[in-house]
């Protein structure tokens, strides 16, 4: 199987089914699983650089960019040729896309090329994809229409804070949590296009602002909506499509959610992505 085949495949079933059907989302998973690195992530790349930019494609590129995270394939990316070739028809809503250029090519190196790209692109559909694509990524750089304009802005907000991002496994992330230990918890939103869990976690330090706690393609919740003296703990679970994820409780609280993935946003954008089934030998 190769790209071709890949950007077919997920077409026909996007328009056949839509992006959501979990059946066909497991299927196409199992079957893309096996095919080398560099032609998945082409292939599904392939989906969101061929949309039509003035027709409604959001199922394709939504199962696309599912399977992007879902897979997550280890591929050598062309970073600037990616972006040109993926800007123009890139449906705002598919996080993934950045997100997966950031896990293979680095946070700084994709804001960069963002970056240069808005500024100087004279195609407007372009640029407001590359501003987008920077929003998903946290980038507190406001760019203006001109190049000199975007490096004079980019000087003065080198003074400014921003948010970092790293990314932890799972003992590191564990630690990371800890510091909220015995803050007061509240249930903040459920967003269901990528059935994500958001949690508010108050600091019982005073002084400390509110921090948001992630929950990716969840696949089960119970418990309460709000509780006191949070102590979550992180463990690694196969999920009920096979695939690896995470379980996240509180067993004092009764609260546990089982997960794709968990981010940690606050002075850090802390991130533990998809555990990777160690392959068989």
């Amino acid at each position: 199987m190769d790209r071709q085949d890949i950007f077919l495949r997920v077409i026909e079933v996007a328009d056949r089914l839509g992006a959501e059907n979990p059946q066909q989302f497991r299927l196409l998973c199992s079957q893309f699983a096996r095919v080398e690195p560099d032609e998945l992530a082409a292939g599904l790349l392939l989906v969101i650089s061929r949309s039509d930019p003035f027709q409604s494609s959001f199922q394709r590129q939504e199962l696309a960019g599912r399977i992007l995270a879902r897979l997550s394939p280890k591929a050598q990316v062309d970073l600037a040729s990616c972006l040109r070739e993926v800007l123009p028809a890139y449906d705002p809503s598919i996080e993934e896309v950045p997100l997966y250029l950031e896990s293979r090519c680095g946070r700084e190196a994709v804001l960069s090329e963002l970056r240069l790209i808005e500024a100087t692109h004279r195609d407007t559909r372009t640029a407001a994809s590359a501003k987008t694509m920077r929003w998903w990524l946290h980038d507190a750089i406001q760019l203006e229409s001109s190049p000199s304009a975007a490096q004079a802005d980019a000087r003065s907000s080198s003074s400014k804070p921003q948010m970092k991002a790293k990314t932890y496994r799972l003992e590191g992330f564990q630690q990371r949590l800890g510091e909220w230990r015995g803050s007061a918890v509240r249930f903040n939103t459920f967003v269901d296009d990528h059935d994500r869990l958001h949690l508010a976690l108050t600091h019982p330090a005073p002084g400390r602002d509110p921090v948001d706690l992630a929950f990716f393609y969840c696949t089960y919740l119970a418990g309460p909506t709000s509780w006191e003296s949070v102590e979550l703990d992180l463990h690694e679970i196969p999920l009920e499509d096979g695939s690896l994820g995470y379980e996240v409780c509180d067993t004092r609280a009764g609260f546990v959610v089982r997960c794709a993935s968990v981010s940690l946003y606050w002075e850090e954008h802390s991130s533990l992505p998809e555990p990777v089934r160690p392959r068989s030998t």
